[in-house]
This record gives C-alpha cells, structure tokens and sequence, in this order.
C-alpha cells in the first residue's frame, strides 16, 4: 500500500512529534497525563506499569524512527 505525499508527510510529522512528546516525559504525572489525553487506562495503573507503558511507547517510536531514517538515501545523510 503506497502512501500519498501528503499522507506520508502528515504520518512523518506525527512521528516526530510523537517522538519529541515521549522524549519530553520527566516525572510519573506528566507520563499519566500524556496516557490520559489518549484515553489510555495504563494512565490510571501503578506507577511501574506507568513507567513499563511509556517505555513500550518510546521503544516502539524509536524502531519506527530508525526505520524511517534508513529510507533515506545514503548520499542523502549528513
């Protein structure tokens, strides 16, 4: 399934944004908010799972990241 330009340009943006959104979690409150605001019920879990959930998240968006970057040609990359 090809995506559209668009498309594929509006997933990129998500992505990072994801990214950046992952990265920026410093304490427990901010993670169970970020979950919350996605209607997560982990935002409602112990502390742990918090923790384990958000690492789940990050890993995931990490391997979609290193994906994403390996599509970009060799000469392409700084």
């Amino acid at each position: 399934m090809t995506q559209t330009p668009s498309a594929a340009a509006d997933y990129d943006r998500y992505l990072l944004d994801t990214a950046r959104q992952l990265a920026s979690l410093r304490d427990l409150n901010g993670m169970r908010l970020w979950l919350a605001t996605r209607g997560d019920p982990a935002s409602e879990a112990e502390g742990h799972i918090v923790y384990g959930h958000i690492l789940g998240r990050l890993q995931a968006t990490t391997a979609e990241l290193v994906r994403w970057l390996e599509r970009i040609p060799e000469a392409h990359r700084g």
